[in-house]
């Protein structure tokens, strides 16, 4: 199964606290071995296989993501940004995003996140094994790992995304999934 489109999340969560090292830089935009934190997390969409990405923003901050990522070119993907004002969880992003997914399969994936592998292994996993989600968790060796590490982006069947996407604001938009049967998995 091919994934076509992904959603970047550019967007503060409440527990975020600022970098003081980055000023008023948006986090996904703070340089990582030379390039913006964003930029890899684009590299790892096209890989995967990714033809077009919206990218939500608060108002504050689009213009510098506009300028950052111009319309994708560089990725050979089409880019748009958008503004939102307020908190976007994974379920509302879809909601608010049902015109750009269409019903079809999507990543959603938070823009100042990096992956340890590739998304493209990913992408094969979900389209082999038949699954309807992939929560893509943050892990690391240094720090013990808590029972439910936090994800930082999903693969989504178009299943997944009409239970998901009805289902705004929760703590896991997985749960409501796996209670109806579907086949979802963490990884990291």
């Amino acid at each position: 199964m091919e994934i076509a489109r992904a959603i970047i999340l550019a967007l503060p969560r409440a527990d975020d606290r600022p970098w003081s090292c980055t000023g008023s830089t948006p986090k996904s935009l703070v340089p990582v071995a030379t390039r913006p934190i964003l930029f890899h997390t684009l590299d790892g969409l096209r890989d995967a296989g990714v033809q077009e990405a919206l990218l939500f923003a608060p108002p504050d901050a689009v213009d510098a993501f506009r300028d950052a990522v111009g319309d994708g070119a560089r990725w050979a993907m089409r880019v748009a940004c958008r503004d939102t004002s307020g908190p976007l969880d994974t379920g509302a992003a879809l909601s608010v995003a049902s015109d750009f997914v269409d019903g079809d399969p999507v990543i959603v994936h938070d823009a100042d996140a990096l992956l340890r592998g590739g998304l493209g292994d990913r992408v094969r996993e979900f389209s082999e094994d038949h699954l309807d989600a992939i929560a893509l968790t943050m892990a690391s060796e240094r720090m013990p790992r808590p029972a439910a590490p936090p994800a930082c982006g999903y693969l989504l069947s178009a299943r997944a995304v009409s239970v998901v996407g009805s289902w705004p604001t929760v703590a896991d938009p997985l749960e409501r999934l796996r209670r109806r049967g579907g086949h979802v998995r963490a990884v990291d």
